[in-house]
């Protein structure tokens, strides 16, 4: 097992950011809407989240993907910007 780190989508904070504020929710609220995943954020998480300083796992991108109707190719590829409104769901 080599000790490189991963490589982290450099854009995914600012993209976490954008679309809770597009969704139109708090921290707390993001968090409660995904009260069902297993092991659930907490709003602390989500801060985190969008500060940069934790990376979500695997099933929480889904969950923002989800939510939000914006695919994890978008959320991972920097290339890519979030779409100024979102789908209702």
């Amino acid at each position: 097992m080599g000790t490189r780190k991963r490589p982290v989508p450099a854009r995914l904070p600012e993209k976490l950011l954008k679309i809770r504020k597009l969704l139109d929710l708090t921290q707390e609220q993001l968090a409660e809407r995904m009260s069902h995943v297993p092991s659930p954020p907490h709003p602390g998480h989500i801060s985190r989240f969008e500060a940069g300083t934790r990376e979500p796992n695997l099933i929480y991108l889904l969950e923002f993907s989800r939510l939000s109707g914006v695919s994890l190719e978008c959320l991972l590829d920097d290339k890519q910007d979030v779409p100024e409104r979102l789908k209702k769901r």
